[in-house]
């Protein structure tokens, strides 16, 4: 019997890539397919192409809502999938041409409730070759595993593309529609702290496209308030489960988040308002950072940068030369 596997894809104004990502899906070797494109409220011709697809492929079900974010998209896609298994893909995104087959195979014969895959990430045309897959076999990891960094810099667990998932399993789980980002991060978190049946195969099937407009947007100051929320929020999340893993690799995460966003949002119009915010964080998370299990190294030097503005200005001209200029007119301000 071939089980209905449903692919939920969020569009929004993706009229350049969308095309790009029909024609991969629908070349898949598994065919009983429920393909899902929400249109999170497109301006440009995104609705057309996939209407037009739709019209020559039953399988392609298109859905349009207002503009809500990726969360609310993906959340309005699992309403509507009928399939027995999940996977989520983005617009503008690729898999393997074996991808549902694979993943499919792996969930049937060794009943995981979750298979991930490896991730790759592509600039440009991709070459045919990056298509070649070595290993099919799955198998069990912990859940360390999922959150190291490929050679590609993907974090598996951070990521909901890339694996299929048993709707069962995770049937009452969604995204946070409240997140601007991080939200793959709280999903996969949810996830694991389920103690599902979790496998894994040493093969790239998901390839994440590199668009070269997103590679040198800047970071506005509402991304950085909400990605310190978010990653507070997930901290949380993980100290209910019972995945220690889990515990002390959220709050390692948020004291890197703050640590980061502290010395970016240096010179931000409202700087000293997101520096409170992060000062309120580390202090309510501090307690239970110290006293994991985490590498005394990191410890001091967290504990250093959060108590000197000195070190945490000085890291942010290393990552930054051209806030040499800020400071000095800061200074002047300042001396006037």
């Amino acid at each position: 019997m071939q089980h209905l596997v449903s692919i939920i894809i969020p569009v929004y104004n993706l009229e350049k890539y969308i095309q790009f990502n029909i024609d991969n899906i629908l070349s898949q070797t598994y065919e009983n397919l429920e393909i899902i494109y929400v249109d999170d409220g497109s301006t440009d011709s995104s609705a057309q192409i996939i209407k037009s697809a739709a019209e020559k492929d039953s399988r392609i079900k298109y859905y349009f809502k207002e503009n809500g974010g990726v969360s609310s998209a993906r959340n309005l896609g699992i309403e509507k999938a009928n399939g027995k298994y999940i996977m989520y893909v983005d617009g503008d995104d690729l898999i393997h041409k074996n991808a549902v087959e694979i993943l499919l195979n792996a969930c049937s014969e060794s009943n995981y409730d979750v298979v991930c895959s490896e991730m790759k990430k592509v600039t440009g045309d991709v070459p045919s070759e990056i298509f070649q897959v070595e290993s099919i076999k799955a198998e069990t990891k912990l859940t360390e595993w999922f959150f190291k960094i490929n050679d590609d810099g993907c974090i598996l667990g951070k990521s909901s593309c890339g694996k299929l998932f048993l709707k069962k399993a995770i049937d009452d789980l969604r995204f946070p529609e409240s997140f601007t980002n991080s939200e793959d991060y709280y999903y996969n978190v949810k996830f694991f702290n389920r103690n599902l049946k979790i496998g894994y195969i040493d093969a790239v099937l998901y390839f994440y496209y590199m668009r070269s407009e997103s590679l040198t947007h800047a970071k506005r100051e509402k991304d950085v308030v909400a990605s310190i929320k978010a990653n507070d929020e997930i901290c949380g999340i993980a100290r209910q489960g019972n995945d220690e893993f889990l515990k002390q690799y959220s709050v390692k995460n948020l004291m890197s988040e703050l640590l980061a966003n502290r010395s970016y949002s240096v010179g931000m119009k409202n700087e000293k308002e997101i520096h409170k915010l992060i000062k309120d964080i580390y202090n309510k998370n501090k307690k239970y950072f110290y006293s994991s299990n985490i590498d005394i190294k990191l410890k001091v030097s967290y504990g250093i940068f959060f108590k000197s503005r000195f070190v945490y200005e000085k890291y942010r001209l290393m990552k930054d030369p051209t806030m040499k200029d800020f400071y000095n007119q800061r200074k002047q301000n300042n001396n006037q």
